[in-house]
């Protein structure tokens, strides 16, 4: 879900929540179903607000990114670790312990 500068300032949290359900929710099927690569897109809001240039994606969580798209920056940084435990959940932890979010 992405709605434009000023969409994000009124609905972060929205953006947030509807977001996350996205992320975990697509990485969740693709756990289910054996995929073996999932390529995931971020933006460059991601980014901290406060930072040095040039930037690369060890910089991603250095900093809380800029207020005006505050949820929608978070729940695209939260692709990157949802990324990392199901990955680390295919060898360490059962099928059904996993979070799910659904509607």
């Amino acid at each position: 879900m992405v709605g434009g500068l000023f969409r994000n300032m009124r609905l972060n949290l929205d953006f947030f929540t509807v977001n996350m359900a996205i992320n975990t929710n697509v990485l969740a099927a693709a756990h289910d179903h054996h995929v073996q690569k999932v390529v995931s897109c971020l933006s460059t809001c991601i980014f901290p607000d406060k930072t040095s240039y040039p930037i690369d994606e060890t910089m991603i969580h250095n900093g809380v990114p800029h207020d005006s798209n505050f949820g929608y920056s978070h729940a695209k940084r939260m692709i990157d670790i949802l990324n990392k435990y199901f990955a680390f959940s295919i060898f360490s932890t059962p099928k059904n312990c996993r979070p799910r979010m659904t509607d």
